[in-house]
């Protein structure tokens, strides 16, 4: 289907969250999000969802480069950024740079 419809968003949604939170398939969620935002390039909740799957899949420091990008996006949620900087703490984990998180949590 989502080769039928490759504008439906939904069906992405799905498809990814089912192969990242259910099966614990991380690279296949993580190829779902990257076609996705091959045609949508600013889909904001596809960009932070991304910035996780950058996480799930080992890629630390391009997660944490997409993480500070969109903290800094005055447009993106309250919510959302609260998400990435818990996102962001245990990626400095993954990254064995500890001493940087009681800064993290001040934020």
């Amino acid at each position: 289907m989502l080769h039928i419809y490759p504008d439906e968003e939904e069906a992405y949604r799905t498809a990814s969250g089912i192969y990242h939170e259910v099966l614990f398939q991380f690279p296949e969620a993580f190829s779902l999000n990257q076609r996705w935002l091959e045609r949508h390039l600013d889909d904001l909740s596809a960009l932070s969802d991304f910035a996780e799957k950058h996480f799930t899949t080992g890629r630390f420091t391009e997660c944490a480069q997409r993480i500070g990008t969109l903290v800094e996006n005055p447009t993106v949620e309250a919510s959302t950024k609260i998400a990435l900087r818990a996102i962001e703490i245990a990626n400095l984990l993954a990254l064995n740079n500890a001493a940087l998180v009681p800064d993290k949590l001040q934020t």
